[in-house]
């Protein structure tokens, strides 16, 4: 069977045209082009595919993971959670004195950090109750656009397995950082009154925290595990000029001080400021204290996270410009 022959005008060649000058110009030729069109040179070429580029870059910007709305999103969680921390432990000094010897005002050391949720200790406490569920919202989109440049376009198994990993225990602390804020030590009394859970206020509370915690600190695990089997992420990725010394932070912060905090606090007796536990226990086993110390470090990787993909995002907005 004969096959079929393309006419002359589908047919496309390269020609080379030579300058006096010595420089060369690359131009795509067909055969109606030598009559009634233009050759399409190597710099018009190029300034298409840099307009094609713009076009692709304000179609994802009506996207949740375009770069506008993740660095929107980067530096809401910034403002939102340091305004959080420090505007809850500010109005929870306007806290009387409770009828059960809770002493007035608010101690860090002797308060825990979701003690600014209840109306027993801060006269608002919606302030960190939004402040938090917020915070879990804006990370959501941030999680999804880290785990996209874990990922990256050529990606082993591991590399997918890891990130994906990382979306998965990312998303179930923030989903339950999300209802720690909304379900607190009030709220979980009235279920327990009205639905008749077998859980007391206090241990509802704390398990939705612990599963937080939980699920924060093993996704910062993950994350300083993958970094450690790519080293040139922060380099590449985010952009990092001293990549070496801040990964270095970010792996001490992760692995060895969090998952400290974490079992710290875990293994404190949990009692509160009305039982004076300050006056028997030492230091060391102040549950009050090691869940501020866990709170802070997971802040400090959060806002690691956040801060660092300013830049990068920074730059795919101004090449898109």
């Amino acid at each position: 069977m004969a096959k079929s022959q393309k006419s002359d005008d589908e047919k496309q060649t390269s020609v080379v045209n030579f300058s006096p000058r010595g420089t060369h110009t690359m131009v795509w030729k067909s055969q109606k082009e030598k009559t009634n069109g233009s050759p399409v040179t190597v710099q018009e070429h190029r300034g298409k595919l840099h307009e094609n580029s713009r076009i692709k870059m304000r179609r994802e910007s009506a996207c949740v993971l375009s770069p506008a709305f993740i660095k929107i999103c980067c530096t809401g969680t910034i403002v939102t959670w340091c305004t959080t921390l420090i505007l809850g432990v500010l109005v929870a000094q306007l806290d009387l004195a409770g009828p059960n010897f809770d002493p007035a005002g608010f101690n860090p050391l002797i308060d825990y950090l979701s003690n600014m949720g209840s109306i027993s200790y801060t006269p608002v406490p919606c302030v960190f109750n939004f402040g938090m569920t917020l915070t879990s919202l804006l990370m959501m989109p941030v999680t999804f656009y880290l785990k996209n440049l874990m990922i990256g376009e050529k990606s082993s198994c591991i590399r997918i397995g890891l990130a994906s990993l990382f979306t998965i225990l990312m998303m179930i602390g923030l989903i339950f950082l999300g209802f720690a804020g909304l379900i607190n030590s009030e709220l979980s009394k009235t279920w327990e009154e009205q639905l008749f859970f077998p859980l007391n206020a206090c241990n509802w509370h704390l398990r939705i925290a612990s599963i937080s915690f939980s699920g924060l600190v093993l996704a910062g695990g993950v994350f300083a595990l993958f970094s450690l089997i790519y080293p040139d992420f922060f380099k590449d990725k985010l952009k990092m000029q001293k990549s070496f010394f801040m990964k270095s932070i970010f792996i001490l912060n992760t692995c060895v001080l969090t998952p400290t905090f974490l079992g710290f606090f875990m293994s404190s007796p949990l009692l509160r400021s009305e039982d004076l536990f300050w006056i028997t226990l030492p230091l060391w086993r102040w549950a009050t204290l090691w869940e501020w110390c866990l709170a802070m470090s997971l802040t400090v990787t959060m806002l690691f996270v956040c801060i660092s993909l300013i830049r990068p995002l920074n730059l795919m907005l101004k090449k898109a410009t």
